[in-house]
């Protein structure tokens, strides 16, 4: 479980272009990558993106997973487009236990109070995943904060982050944890 804190800059740019503001990826076995093999280095299992909108911005978040890199080309949406201004403080709070096994995941997130639903589907890719000492598959990801996008010359966006925290239990009886609604249950199993 963890929580952060962002504020997207004045002026943000309203382009048709994908901004992960926050993701969390898994790497593929070496031996599947392209173009010895047939998959993408990594590809998020998880990921959070700030979206240009004719008001400002949108946050939207995105999984994928499935037992074959190939079965999904796209992620899929599990949370908004949300409107959030631009220039105003925003807090995420995400309660994450991932699993290659269908259904087996736990995926929560909460922005400024709001639950996103919550989702139990596969997180990652099963059988190109990396592998541990015992060649199990194991998701083998660290969250990573900042701004991620295509190149664009000329536009500029910049997002400030704050009080990044990490908890190795449950937090909910601490403060901005005890009060958050339960995550509905809604696209659970894709």
């Amino acid at each position: 479980m963890y929580g952060f804190r962002f504020r997207l800059v004045s002026p943000w740019q309203g382009i048709d272009n994908r901004t992960v503001i926050h993701q969390i990826k898994q790497d593929i076995d070496p031996s599947q990558e392209t173009p010895v093999g047939t998959c993408a280095s990594a590809n998020p299992l998880f990921k959070i993106e700030a979206r240009a909108t004719a008001e400002g911005a949108a946050f939207v978040v995105k999984v994928r997973g499935a037992v074959d890199c190939h079965e999904t080309e796209e992620a899929r949406t599990i949370c908004g487009p949300w409107s959030v201004v631009v220039g105003d403080w925003n807090q995420v709070r995400v309660a994450l236990r991932p699993s290659l096994r269908e259904g087996a995941s736990d995926l929560r997130v909460w922005l400024n109070g709001r639950a996103c639903d919550g989702y139990s589907g596969r997180l990652g890719y099963l059988n190109q995943g990396m592998r541990d000492a015992a060649g199990r598959p194991v998701i083998d990801a660290q969250p990573r904060f900042g701004i991620y996008r295509d190149a664009l010359p000329g536009v500029v966006q910049s997002i400030d982050f704050a009080d990044i925290v990490f908890w190795s239990s449950d937090p909910s009886g601490e403060s901005g944890w005890a009060n958050l609604p339960p995550a509905p249950v809604g696209g659970v199993v894709p």
